[in-house]
Protein backbone atom coordinates (compact mmCIF):
# COMPACT_ATOMS: atom_id res chain seq x y z
CA UNK A 1 0.00 0.00 0.00
CA UNK A 2 1.15 3.11 -1.04
CA UNK A 3 0.41 6.55 1.10
CA UNK A 4 1.16 9.76 0.08
CA UNK A 5 1.35 12.96 1.90
CA UNK A 6 1.12 16.54 1.10
CA UNK A 7 2.00 18.37 4.08
CA UNK A 8 2.76 22.23 3.95
CA UNK A 9 5.72 23.84 5.95
CA UNK A 10 3.76 24.07 9.65
CA UNK A 11 2.63 21.05 9.00
CA UNK A 12 5.76 19.15 7.75
CA UNK A 13 7.71 20.73 11.12
CA UNK A 14 4.71 18.95 13.18
CA UNK A 15 5.34 15.80 11.53
CA UNK A 16 8.96 15.49 11.12
CA UNK A 17 9.91 17.85 14.12
CA UNK A 18 7.12 17.85 16.82
CA UNK A 19 9.49 19.15 19.70
CA UNK A 20 9.42 22.33 17.40
CA UNK A 21 6.09 23.24 17.49
CA UNK A 22 6.43 25.56 20.52
CA UNK A 23 8.74 27.73 18.65
CA UNK A 24 7.98 30.02 15.38
CA UNK A 25 10.91 30.31 13.32
CA UNK A 26 11.29 33.71 11.97
CA UNK A 27 14.08 32.79 9.50
CA UNK A 28 17.13 31.08 8.78
CA UNK A 29 20.66 32.70 7.64
CA UNK A 30 23.35 31.60 5.74
CA UNK A 31 26.44 33.09 7.40
CA UNK A 32 28.82 30.98 5.40
CA UNK A 33 30.66 29.05 7.75
CA UNK A 34 27.96 29.59 10.30
CA UNK A 35 23.60 28.53 10.19
CA UNK A 36 22.05 31.16 12.67
CA UNK A 37 18.20 30.57 12.89
CA UNK A 38 16.50 33.07 14.59
CA UNK A 39 13.49 32.10 16.49
CA UNK A 40 11.13 32.59 19.55
CA UNK A 41 8.33 30.71 21.46
CA UNK A 42 5.13 31.34 20.18
CA UNK A 43 2.36 33.82 21.45
CA UNK A 44 -0.75 32.43 23.11
CA UNK A 45 -1.52 30.67 26.60
CA UNK A 46 0.38 28.25 28.30
CA UNK A 47 0.07 26.71 32.00
CA UNK A 48 1.83 27.05 34.70
CA UNK A 49 3.64 24.20 35.49
CA UNK A 50 3.09 23.97 39.33
CA UNK A 51 -0.79 24.65 39.25
CA UNK A 52 -2.09 24.55 35.15
CA UNK A 53 -3.44 28.06 35.43
CA UNK A 54 -3.35 29.19 31.54
CA UNK A 55 -1.63 32.78 31.50
CA UNK A 56 -0.27 34.71 28.53
CA UNK A 57 0.10 37.86 30.35
CA UNK A 58 3.83 38.86 29.48
CA UNK A 59 5.97 40.13 32.09
CA UNK A 60 9.10 40.49 29.58
CA UNK A 61 11.18 38.66 26.87
CA UNK A 62 14.59 37.53 27.43
CA UNK A 63 17.06 36.45 24.75
CA UNK A 64 19.26 33.24 24.47
CA UNK A 65 22.02 31.97 22.24
CA UNK A 66 22.38 28.38 21.69
CA UNK A 67 24.59 25.99 19.63
CA UNK A 68 23.37 23.35 18.03
CA UNK A 69 24.84 20.17 16.10
CA UNK A 70 26.18 20.86 13.28
CA UNK A 71 24.27 21.14 9.25
CA UNK A 72 26.10 19.96 6.42
CA UNK A 73 28.96 20.82 8.60
CA UNK A 74 28.60 23.65 9.76
CA UNK A 75 27.90 24.91 13.63
CA UNK A 76 24.50 26.02 13.78
CA UNK A 77 23.23 29.30 16.59
CA UNK A 78 20.15 29.45 17.70
CA UNK A 79 19.08 32.63 18.72
CA UNK A 80 15.98 32.55 20.78
CA UNK A 81 13.55 34.74 22.23
CA UNK A 82 11.36 33.48 25.35
CA UNK A 83 8.61 35.09 27.11
CA UNK A 84 8.68 35.25 30.66
CA UNK A 85 5.05 35.16 31.85
CA UNK A 86 2.71 36.16 34.91
CA UNK A 87 0.46 33.26 36.74
CA UNK A 88 -2.77 34.60 37.04
CA UNK A 89 -3.32 32.31 40.18
CA UNK A 90 -2.53 34.75 43.61
CA UNK A 91 -2.21 31.83 45.50
CA UNK A 92 0.53 29.74 42.77
CA UNK A 93 3.75 29.59 44.77
CA UNK A 94 5.65 30.40 41.29
CA UNK A 95 4.50 33.59 39.93
CA UNK A 96 6.58 33.88 37.00
CA UNK A 97 7.31 31.32 34.45
CA UNK A 98 9.24 31.19 30.98
CA UNK A 99 7.36 29.78 28.15
CA UNK A 100 8.43 27.31 25.79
Amino acid sequence: MRVSLALCDAEFLKVVFPQLTAVLIERVVDEGPVVRVVAQTRAGPVACPRCGTLTAQVRGCHHRSLTDLPVGGRPVVIELTVRWLVCGNLDCPRQTLLSG
